[in-house]
């Protein structure tokens, strides 16, 4: 999911939630292979036919070709 405390003023960065006993955790920011500072990251969805891929929007200083790239990027969850 998507977080963050000012979406006008402040990083929009994903997050990981566990379903656990009693609902959903808080939630843990995920790595700098998706996250980055100064960027905005949103669209956050997994390829069913390869689940240990992730693909995501954003818009990175660093590598922006355009308003809202596309990223994609391998990932496994880990208790």
């Amino acid at each position: 999911f998507t977080r963050s405390a000012d979406v006008e003023k402040d990083p929009v960065f994903l997050y990981f939630a566990a379903l656990g006993p009693d609902g959903y955790d808080a939630g843990a920011i995920l790595p700098s292979t998706v996250n980055v500072d100064g960027a905005y990251t949103f669209g956050l969805a997994i390829d069913w036919s390869d689940p240990s891929v992730l693909y995501f929007t954003g818009v990175r200083p660093e590598a922006s070709l355009g308003k809202y790239d596309l990223y994609r990027v391998r990932f496994r969850v880990r208790p």
